[in-house]
């Protein structure tokens, strides 16, 4: 049986929970999330239990974590993708949360990557573009990170910006 279906989520979701300002559990926690986000047991059951504001949480814990944030915005974005890739409708806590990432690391190339890696895939989705252009930092976290990163990201916020652009709220 899978993990998930043991009930492995609950036991690391409650964990999470639990010891919310302990940086090495939730970073530990989050590295075992990220392995069951990327299968479609692991996803369905982390999707009905809230994990993605369970996430966001942890990450809005520990802003200056790379750990935490680059796992984070994987976790953020395994779970935006369904099976057949497209993308579902993410909250604003978890769109803001990424950008948050952005801006408390600008200089950690592994969470700028994971953090645009992340908005490029929410912004495939037209649901999630009015939610990505309302957040007032998002011009200036794309900015900042096409700036210290451009090799990196370069291409990703280029996309990002012409989906922003292309379509209308």
């Amino acid at each position: 049986k899978h993990i998930a279906q043991l009930g492995g989520c609950d036991g690391i979701l409650n964990a999470m929970l639990s010891h919310k300002e302990v940086d090495c559990l939730q970073a530990m926690a989050l590295g075992a999330l990220k392995v069951i986000s990327l299968d479609a047991v692991g996803q369905s059951t982390l999707i009905l239990k809230g994990t993605g504001s369970i996430v966001a949480d942890s990450m809005d814990r520990h802003p200056n974590n790379a750990t935490i944030q680059s796992e984070g915005c994987a976790i953020l974005c395994n779970l935006a993708r369904n099976v057949d890739q497209s993308v579902r409708l993410v909250s604003e806590r978890e769109i803001e949360a990424v950008i948050n990432a952005i801006l408390s690391n600008p200089n950690s190339s592994g969470v700028i990557e994971g953090a645009c890696f992340a908005l490029l895939c929410f912004a495939s989705s037209n649901d999630n573009i009015g939610s990505i252009r309302n957040n007032p930092q998002i011009q200036r976290a794309l900015e900042l990170s096409f700036r210290n990163h451009p090799e990196a990201v370069g291409e990703y916020v280029q996309i990002i910006l012409g989906r922003l652009r292309k379509i209308t709220a």
